[in-house]
């Protein structure tokens, strides 16, 4: 599994992964640990803020303690065009933790290109969605949001209630 966003729902996603057993858990994201990301980021603690840890790095250290039988890899790095096939390398599906569109277009366009399932989700204020893309069974996303389709709402703009992110 690759995961791209370690943040509010990259968390989540992570952390339920690695209780299941899944073989191997990949994260990306390129952003460090801050003390307003803790009320909402549950793998990540004080001392990452204290430490400036990158993200796939707290989450990483934190997840190999839950279970040490897998394959956990942290890779602080943008995800772009040039970066993502490496990244996809080995990878059964592609989870969408991000919180915005231009990243999340680029995870459909590859996975849908190399035949890799994506899962999209989002989560902001009190609303949350997530959808399952299939390269050759399903449309992707692209079918259902519109390239200039995101109205600027993220969680650092308006927040995200994190109950939310376990429903």
């Amino acid at each position: 599994m690759l995961i791209v966003g370690v943040g509010a729902l990259g968390t989540v996603l992570a952390n339920h992964l690695v209780r299941a057993g899944v073989g191997l858990v990949r994260l990306a994201d390129r952003d460090y640990v801050e003390k307003s990301n803790l009320q909402r980021q549950m793998l990540f603690d004080e001392e990452d803020v204290k430490n400036s840890t990158p993200k796939a790095i707290a989450a990483k250290e934190k997840l190999e303690a839950i279970n040490s039988t897998i394959k956990i890899e942290a890779f602080v790095t943008d995800v772009t065009k040039e970066t993502l096939p490496a990244l996809m390398d080995g990878v059964d599906v592609v989870l969408d933790g991000t919180d915005n569109f231009q990243t999340r277009f680029l995870l459909n366009d590859m996975a849908f290109k190399r035949g890799v399932p994506f899962a999209y989700g989002g989560a902001v204020s009190s609303r949350g969605m997530s959808a399952l893309f299939v390269p050759n069974q399903t449309p992707c996303l692209r079918c259902f949001i519109s390239q200039g389709g995101n109205d600027g709402q993220t969680c650092d703009t308006i927040g995200v209630i994190s109950l939310l992110l376990i429903l």
